[in-house]
C-alpha cells in the first residue's frame, strides 16, 4: 500500500518459504502426484485442478458434485457426493496428506480410496473419528491412536515406505503406525469422498489433498501441514 509521502507499506500473510508451492517442502525430495486445494479455490471448476499439473489427472464429478463454498470447501454428504480423478494412489512408497473436517462418522468413511474392493487398493478412511488404513474397502490393517475430532478443521496424513511400514499423523504429530506386506496394484483411480464399490461415503467437509509417490519424514509432513492449516 502506497502512503503519501513516500512510504510503502507491506503486509503479508503465512505462506511457504522461498516462494514455494503449499504442496512442495523444502526439505527431502519428493514427487507430488497431484494438488487438490478446494479451499480458498474460485469455484468449484477451480477446484477440481491438480494444481501441481493443471489439465492432468484433474478431478471429475463422479455422479453428483459435492456442495462447494472457497470458505470451507467441498462439502460431502454421505450419499451421492464422489469425486474422481486418474490419480493413483495404491503404489508404495506413498504419502496421503488432507486437511478435512468430519461429521462424526459411525462406519467406516473414505476420505481416499482405490478404484475397486476387488482390487488390491489401499483406502483411507474414518471410523469413529480415528483413520483407519483399508485393505479392499473394509479390511482394517490399521488404527490411528489420535482422532480426527469431530467438527473441528484437522490435517491427517499417512506416509507408506516401499516395505509397507506407514504411519499416521494427526496435525503433523505422529498418531501411531503399523505394516501393509500386501502387493499394492499399481494404476488405480483416486476417489475422494467414497470406496470403488461407492460405499463407506465420506460425511465432512474436505478443503486439500495432496498424494505423493514418496515417503515423507516426520520434518516434511509438519511443514506441508503447517502450510495447509495456512490455506
Amino acid at each position: 500500500t502506497y502512503i503519501p509521502g513516500g512510504a510503502l507499506s507491506v503486509s503479508m500473510s503465512a505462506w511457504p518459504a522461498a516462494g514455494a508451492n503449499w504442496w512442495e517442502p523444502t526439505t527431502g525430495s519428493f514427487t507430488c502426484v497431484a494438488a487438490y486445494q478446494a479451499k480458498g479455490a474460485a469455484d468449484f471448476n477451480a477446484s477440481l485442478a491438480n494444481l501441481n499439473n493443471p489439465g492432468t489427472r484433474d478431478l471429475t464429478v463422479h455422479t453428483d458434485a459435492p456442495d462447494f463454498d472457497t470458505a470451507t470447501g467441498w462439502y460431502f454428504d454421505a450419499f451421492n457426493n464422489r469425486l474422481t480423478s486418474t490419480a493413483s494412489v495404491s503404489n508404495k512408497p506413498a504419502t496421503y496428506i488432507f486437511r478435512v473436517k468430519p461429521i462424526n462418522a459411525t462406519g467406516y468413511r473414505t476420505i481416499i480410496g482405490g478404484d475397486n474392493d476387488s482390487g488390491l487398493s489401499v483406502d483411507v478412511a474414518i471410523s469413529t473419528n480415528y483413520m483407519r488404513v483399508l485393505k479392499q474397502g473394509v479390511a482394517n490393517i490399521g488404527t490411528s491412536t489420535t482422532a480426527l475430532t469431530a467438527n473441528n478443521d484437522v490435517v491427517g496424513a499417512v506416509s507408506y515406505s516401499s516395505a509397507g511400514a506407514y504411519v499416521f499423523y494427526v496435525n503433523g504429530s505422529a498418531a501411531g503406525s503399523g505394516t501393509n506386506n500386501q502387493t499394492l496394484t499399481a494404476g488405480r483411480l483416486l476417489r475422494l469422498g467414497y470406496q470403488g464399490a461407492a460405499t463407506q461415503l465420506f460425511h465432512g467437509y474436505i478443503l486439500a489433498v495432496v498424494l505423493y509417490s514418496t515417503v515423507f519424514d516426520a520434518t516434511q509432513i509438519a511443514e506441508i501441514t503447517t502450510n495447509m492449516q495456512a490455506l
